[in-house]
């Protein structure tokens, strides 16, 4: 017997790696449908076997999920799609209450699987003792919600895995079993390991991207072993484009609005330094070997799903200490 399964999943890169790797190692004996917030984001799910449709949302990026606008999309979606009778319907998100409203209301027949309000964070469980998180955790559990325990020790993919477990065991299919390593469909290409790829984009006013004294030391202290490359966007400041110049690096890699050309040209090196964020997990995808800074918040959750990555956390944030990072990267690179 087939079953057909919902998965809704609509924040952006790194979630999506971690989610599409999970549906992966799901058994043929049930298909999913997949829920994304954005369009460019249906490619993470090209060529897997378990996933049917995937639909898009298009949210609005600059608002909040539960703005009324991006509720109003999602509602109009869901209910085009909630027709099919799925027998189970997975949301993997944390704590939106809005959404889960939304969704005990449009998938009646279905039995729904969420994290629950209460997680454990350094073996204590929290719990939310409001009077209305009790009351909406008990109607949304009458009505088809199973709640499903979130461990802030564990990685963000484990816990993913273990509500795809309990939906499955429900319907009597067989645990998934996670190895530690994502995947991307790329085209295999020979990796280049005389090549360090630093991705220099993101914000540093979100602590999502390198303060230039840390660039600064990262390139005088590796030019010399390595041929540098660096992931660049329009937001870069004048003064890193003349530290580029100053350590002349090699190749200079242009984040645009085609990702997947960005991750392909990526997949050709060995070695990437880079704050959290997408590309650091679609680096861990293409199977390269990382260093990834964090800035406030706990890298034992958000960590790239690989073995071959060393994770630092900032004493302050967005101030990951650079001697850190030389030190990781040569034990990095000594390990192969």
């Amino acid at each position: 017997m087939n079953y057909r399964g919902l998965v809704i999943r609509l924040d952006c890169i790194g979630d999506t790696v971690f989610t599409q790797e999970v549906l992966k190692c799901c058994p043929q004996s049930i298909v999913f449908d997949v829920v994304v917030g954005y369009e460019f984001l249906k490619n993470f799910y090209n060529g897997n076997k378990c996933i049917k449709n995937i639909y898009s949302v298009d949210l609005d990026a600059k608002l909040m999920l539960h703005s009324e606008i991006n509720l109003i999309k999602i509602l109009n979606l869901l209910k085009k799609i909630n027709s099919i009778n799925y027998d189970i319907v997975i949301v993997a998100h944390y704590d939106n209450r809005k959404l889960l409203k939304l969704l005990t209301k449009c998938f009646t027949h279905s039995k729904l699987y969420a994290w629950s309000l209460n997680y454990t964070k350094n073996q204590t469980i929290f719990k939310d003792k409001r009077l209305s998180t009790k009351i909406f955790m008990l109607y949304t559990k009458l009505v088809g919600m199973n709640w499903i325990h979130f461990d802030t020790s564990s990685h963000f993919s484990t816990n993913l895995a273990n509500v795809f477990n309990q939906a499955l065991n429900d319907l009597s299919i067989k645990s998934i079993s996670l190895s530690r390593q994502a995947s991307i469909n790329v085209i295999p290409q020979h990796r280049d390991a005389s090549v360090v790829i630093i991705n220099l984009t993101g914000k540093i006013s979100d602590f999502r991207a390198f303060r230039i004294d840390t660039i600064d030391f990262i390139l005088t202290n590796i030019v010399s072993d390595y041929n540098l490359a660096v992931i660049i966007d329009d937001m870069l400041e004048e003064c890193v484009y003349k530290l580029l110049i100053t350590h002349g690096a090699k190749l200079v890699i242009i984040k645009n609005n085609d990702l997947f050309s960005v991750i392909q040209q990526m997949s050709a090196y060995k070695y990437y330094i880079g704050i959290d964020g997408g590309l650091t997990h679609c680096a861990a995808a293409v199977g390269m070997s990382i260093i990834s800074c964090y800035s406030n918040y706990m890298y034992t959750l958000w960590s790239p799903w690989t073995n071959s990555n060393i994770s630092l956390m900032a004493s302050k944030a967005n101030m990951v200490d650079s001697f850190e990072i030389i030190k990781a990267f040569q034990k990095l690179s000594k390990n192969g």
